[in-house]
């Protein structure tokens, strides 16, 4: 489902650009999605900024980065 601004609803909350190569997802999203461990998902809600997107392999460096502590 395409809106006015040439974007596309994935899911509930999440979307893409239309022309994108990857899929990107707002923090909310990939933080339900069930994509990440319980342990993961707890990284991601401090490591992630809000209103911003990221791809899934986005999400799981911003989960290294955390463990390595390059914050």
């Amino acid at each position: 489902m395409e809106d006015e601004n040439n974007t596309q609803h994935v899911g509930d909350g999440g979307f893409t650009p239309v022309n994108a190569n990857v899929a990107r997802y707002d923090k909310d999203y990939l933080i339900e999605s069930g994509l990440f461990n319980f342990v993961d998902r707890n990284i991601l809600k401090i490591a992630l900024e809000d209103g911003s997107q990221y791809s899934q392999d986005e999400a799981r460096e911003a989960i290294n980065k955390f463990e390595r502590g390059d914050n």
